[in-house]
């Protein structure tokens, strides 16, 4: 018994030792899906997060070696120094801070660059501590060499260079400084592959920006920035050239002069005595929270296909877009196999004209294309059942204008002008004898057939021979001549003689389109030629073989004038 038992236990064990295990495997398999789950979102949010990088070095001025104490006065004092990454791209912009002291006095050192409270106005930071500020525009009788030209500039480094064709959205907060008695509309952005450098001296007057900048970003100068409440947004979208890895802000445009308007600034911000502010109309602007964003490739406007003809139940392509970054939107969405993206498949099942809308960022383009689709045709006519002559043209099937994608065969060929025709011409050369023919019609991936009996029959091929003509010239019945059914094939050995009331031959020929216009009768026996022929009866033989059957015609004809 105890070895019995000792089997038993060791059974116990081991299938114990086997559900640990399976519970072990089955904890692994789910430590592992988390693991690979997390790494998948992190890849995912570290992408999203490298796409949404501001593009912008120390966008919003934080960054700094010092804390700014006073205003700038001189290139030699300059409290921009303290702001990491930008600095003064011309004259003499000014740094403020929440952490720099606040001076109540109007001279020098004592002017004050805190925020929210500074000599030039009032302005919580929009976002953290810090902000920038530049002068816009000045317009002085003190110094009227300025001419209003005077500005302030300021430039800085990029993270990484622009993509070419890339499309950016660039973003900046600003907010006209209380104390100011004026008010600009130029405000420009412009990003270069290289740093834009200029020397400037205060005391050579006048100082101004030299030149008309191609800006990416500018303010619309139809609206004057004359907020002093409120941080008001500035945006815009470019595409970049490429290699663009500098930043610069100021006014660009060289207008003779800036245009401005004059609005009542706050003295309770600006000291009258140390500005000579009776003088001074200025523009003075904070900045604040810039961003650049990489929007994405972008390959051009929006571009459908040309217009297309198709048959019943085809799809084709309808886009010609190279795939980037923008946003599709195609209308009608129906019979469509996407209507957001680039090149869609369409379907449709009656003549459509689709409406693309492309966008990226700000910029937006449409286009259209129109896909007509060719309802089925009639089937295949062939005409109905009929007798025809013998040896004359006629005509057999139904006459269709030209039809998309369709095409026409009779079979057999045998005396048929054209097999590829809706309508053909047809010369049977086979007498009392029956043909059959099938025209077959196809139209896209349909087949129609008709089928159609002719019986061929020995017919009169002279339709008319006139009794009468007035050969006096008005264009009317000017001739005598055989009015045939049809163009006779197979006619041989033509002859026609005319003979006068006194039996002379007055004109013969040999053609069977002859045509006898009564003049220049020849009288053959007595060989004399006259100008007209006269008034009066004549007697007409006409004689020739056709397709082996020999024909004569006789008759009187009356010529008169």
């Amino acid at each position: 018994m105890e070895g019995v038992f000792d089997i038993v236990e060791v059974r116990k064990v081991k299938a114990n030792y086997r559900e640990i295990i399976e519970k072990m495997k089955g904890l692994y398999k789910i430590i592992v899906e988390g693991i690979i789950r997390n790494i998948i979102v992190l890849g995912f949010l570290w992408v999203s997060s490298f796409a949404q990088t501001n593009l912008i070095v120390n966008p919003s001025f934080e960054e700094h070696e010092c804390v700014p104490q006073t205003m700038n006065i001189s290139p030699s004092l300059l409290n921009f120094n303290c702001c990491e990454n930008w600095e003064p791209l011309f004259v003499t912009p000014d740094y403020f801070s929440s952490f720099s002291p606040f001076y109540t006095g109007c001279i020098f050192p004592t002017l004050s660059v805190n925020v929210p409270q500074n000599i030039m106005g009032y302005q919580p930071s929009k976002d953290g501590n810090f902000y920038v500020g530049m002068l816009l525009f000045v317009d002085t009788i003190a110094f009227p060499q300025l001419n209003g030209f005077y500005t302030e500039a300021i430039k800085g480094k990029l993270v990484s260079p622009l993509l070419p064709n890339h499309v950016y959205e660039f973003t900046l907060y600003w907010s006209l400084a209380n104390g100011c008695h004026s008010a600009s509309n130029q405000l420009q952005v412009y990003f270069t592959p290289y740093e834009v450098q200029w020397t400037y001296h205060l005391d050579s007057i006048p100082y101004f920006f030299p030149y008309n900048y191609p800006s990416q970003v500018s303010w619309d100068s139809t609206q004057y920035m004359t907020d002093t409440l409120n941080w008001v947004k500035m945006s815009g979208c470019f595409i970049a050239q490429g290699g663009e890895k500098h930043i610069n802000i100021g006014k660009f445009r060289r207008s003779n002069p800036t245009t401005f308007i004059q609005m009542m600034g706050d003295n309770t911000f600006y000291c009258r005595s140390s500005c000579n502010e009776d003088n001074l109309f200025y523009a003075y602007y904070f900045m604040d929270d810039l961003s650049l964003y990489d929007r994405g490739y972008y390959s051009g406007s929006a571009r459908c296909i040309k217009d297309t003809t198709i048959c019943p139940n085809s799809t084709l392509l309808i886009g010609a877009n190279i795939p980037d970054s923008a946003q599709y939107e195609w209308t009608p969405a129906v019979s469509l196999s996407c209507s957001n993206c680039p090149n869609p498949i369409a379907s449709p099942s009656v003549t459509t004209t689709y409406i693309l809308k492309k966008q990226l960022c700000s910029f937006i383009s449409y286009d259209t294309v129109t896909i007509r689709v060719v309802p089925y045709p009639s089937p295949a006519n062939a005409g109905n059942d009929t007798s025809i002559c013998w040896s004359m043209y006629s005509k057999i099937g139904v006459a269709e204008e030209d039809y998309p994608f369709t095409t026409y065969n009779w079979a057999p060929s045998d005396y048929l002008s054209c097999t590829a025709c809706s309508q053909t011409d047809i010369l049977p050369l086979e007498n009392d004898t029956t043909l059959m023919y099938v025209l077959t019609q196809t139209f896209c991936d349909s087949v129609s057939r008709d089928t159609l009996r002719l019986r061929v029959v020995l017919c009169e091929e002279v339709m008319e021979l006139p009794n009468v003509f007035t050969p006096n010239g008005d264009g009317i019945n000017d001739s005598w001549h055989i009015v045939w059914k049809e163009i006779p094939i197979g006619i041989k050995d033509f002859k026609v003689e005319i003979y006068d009331r006194w039996g002379l031959k007055v004109y013969e020929s040999d053609r069977w389109d002859f045509k006898w216009d009564g003049k220049h009768c020849r009288n053959v026996k007595l060989e004399v030629l006259e100008e007209e022929c006269t008034t009066g009866t004549y007697y007409y033989i006409i004689q020739y073989d056709w397709n082996g059957k020999e024909r004569e015609w006789k008759g009187y004809l009356t010529l008169l004038r």
